[in-house]
């Protein structure tokens, strides 16, 4: 009798254990569905605000006052590394209330170099000086100030330059 009790407990042991790990599984899978789909919508609207036809006569550049300077992510030996960071951002100054966003900007340099920051000290030396690295730090900043000034009229994010030592 003690050892029927005992395989029941085995087996709803068992079947506890492997609901749990689908439940897990199907969490994982939603998780990775929604960043996903988060991602996608991002780069559609960089592409959107890139794929007009915009030319270097139609673009107000905001330049910084100064480059960024932080301190990047340890890497795996163990080096603690330093960044300097330099860009400008281009605005499409033909379209209705661009002149107003190009304005805005220029007051908001702050929010701008914090954006920046964050960007770029989420990285590592590696990261930065791979041969995507400032393509994918100028994607990220682009969308970042998309979302924080809620415009496409911010055509593009142009690195000037970018020091790691």
């Amino acid at each position: 009798m003690d050892e029927n009790v005992s395989d029941k407990n085995k087996k709803m042991m068992i079947l506890i254990i492997g609901l749990l790990v689908v439940l897990i599984g199907v969490i994982i899978a939603v998780a990775i569905f929604i960043i996903t789909t988060i991602n996608s919508e991002n780069t559609v609207e960089v592409i959107n605000a890139q794929q007009n036809t915009v030319t270097p006569a139609d673009v107000t550049l905001i330049s910084l006052s100064q480059p960024i300077n932080t301190n990047l992510i340890t890497d795996v030996e163990g080096r603690e590394r330093v960044a300097s960071l330099n860009f400008s951002v281009a605005v499409n100054h033909n379209e209705a209330g661009s002149q107003e966003l190009i304005e805005v900007m220029q007051r908001s340099e702050p929010i701008i170099r914090d954006i920046a920051l964050n960007v770029l000290r989420d990285r590592t030396a590696a990261e930065i000086n791979s041969r995507e690295g400032p393509n994918l730090i100028s994607t990220e900043i682009l969308i970042r100030l998309q979302d924080e000034f809620q415009s496409n009229l911010i055509y593009n994010v142009y690195i000037v330059d970018v020091f790691v030592q």
